[in-house]
């Protein structure tokens, strides 16, 4: 008498085992790129730290020293000459608020560029509470796809 056929193993627990795994290896993937392509990217800020009208050279040097904070990708001091000087250039089409300005009207300023996802106003607490300073401006430069903005900083 011929012997019965040997019982079948369980041969498709292996594949389903390879499915799973290709599943999730796959799932992880597509999440990364996704996450990768609709990450936001970095904005450009604009702060203006303006300072108060009789801000001494020691006050100027605390200021100017406490924008390290922020990594600045650049900084600037501005005169009251030099902001003068844009104030006119700026509006040199307006002879009404060219005759409303003046070189005693501008104020001293720090002005820098800084980059980020997001800005962080608290590092902004340690210069807005420095002597010699008066207001304090942030601006979100626009890009091509969005618009800028003034960030309200307290």
């Amino acid at each position: 008498m011929p012997e019965p056929p040997a019982p079948r193993k369980r041969q498709w627990i292996p594949l389903v085992i390879v499915g799973g795994v290709a599943a999730i290896v796959g799932a992880l993937a597509a999440t990364a790129v996704t996450l990768a392509v609709t990450r936001p990217q970095p904005h450009e800020y604009a702060v203006n730290v303006f300072l108060e009208r009789d801000a001494t050279p020691e006050q100027k040097a605390a200021v100017e020293s406490a924008l390290d904070a922020l990594e600045p990708v650049e900084r600037k001091f501005e005169s009251r000459e030099q902001a003068w000087e844009n104030y006119r250039k700026l509006f040199k089409d307006r002879p009404d608020l060219l005759e409303a300005g003046s070189l005693e009207a501008m104020p001293e300023s720090f002005r820098l560029r800084t980059k980020g996802r997001v800005f962080d106003c608290a590092v902004l607490v340690p210069v807005r509470d420095l002597a010699g300073v008066d207001e304090i401006q942030v601006l979100k430069r626009p890009t091509e796809d969005e618009a800028g903005a003034e960030i309200a900083c307290g």
